[in-house]
């Protein structure tokens, strides 16, 4: 099949738009060094446009509880609250006393709208950051702002026909043509006049079978030839 380079996106954050997401995991993980609680929400674009992934990270603990065990860590947590407000958007009921690891089970492929925007880090929490594109995502109940139907995979595009370079011939469409009149030659006025008046001549007549009689021209009227003068009478001789 090839690599599709011409669809595979340069920048590695998603478009900002209107889409409708699915929860495809959720991660518990520890990954700086203070081993702070956080939780990572894999998402994936179900319309307009399917398959673009999303993912949400959710930093809970703290440098006083970084395993995030007590219940006012989470409750003082705003990137808690960002992550329940997506829970309610797509109708996710967690129960009161849920371990952190049991999210997956509770969360996995319920649907939700979000409107993505973008802006630009000034750095001024993190220098390292400065100038990097943040991703905001903005949860909404499935529906309000997409169909939620399913839409189309991004595939590449599809090549365009090169303009015709000129000294070249270009490509036609077959269409059948249709054939010329073969041109018969100019016959004499008579001959046309006696085939329109004459019927072909049957079979057995003494003549070929579609021949056509042709009256000869007529022929020239004859001058009227004159009398010629009466010989001189001479005179009677004398005796």
């Amino acid at each position: 099949m090839g690599i599709p380079s011409s669809s595979i996106p340069r920048n590695p954050v998603i478009p900002e738009g209107q889409y409708t997401f699915a929860i495809q995991e959720m991660e518990k993980t520890s990954p700086r060094e203070d081993e702070r609680l956080m939780i990572l929400m894999h998402l994936v674009t179900v319309a307009p446009v399917a398959g673009l992934s999303h993912r949400e990270m959710f930093l809970i603990g703290t440098l006083e509880d970084p395993a995030g065990v007590d219940p006012q860590t989470w409750i003082q947590s705003f990137a808690a609250t960002r992550m329940y407000n997506i829970f309610d958007k797509a109708g996710v009921q967690v129960p009161d006393g849920t371990e952190p690891e049991e999210l997956d089970q509770i969360c996995r492929d319920y649907r939700f709208d979000g409107q993505v925007t973008h802006s630009v880090n000034d750095g001024k929490r993190n220098a390292a950051r400065k100038g990097q594109i943040d991703v905001r995502l903005t949860p909404y109940e499935e529906g309000v702002l997409t169909s939620g139907k399913p839409g189309p995979v991004p595939v590449a595009p599809v090549p365009t026909q090169p303009p015709a370079q000129p000294g070249r011939p270009t490509m036609r469409s077959a269409t059948p043509q249709q054939p010329r009149p073969i041109p018969r030659a100019p016959q004499a006025p008579q001959a046309v006049q006696a085939a329109q008046a004459e019927p072909p001549v049957a079979a057995g007549d003494g003549a070929a079978q579609g021949a056509e009689e042709v009256e000869p021209p007529a022929a020239a009227p004859t001058p009227p030839v004159r009398p010629s003068a009466p010989p001189p009478r001479q005179a009677p001789r004398r005796a």
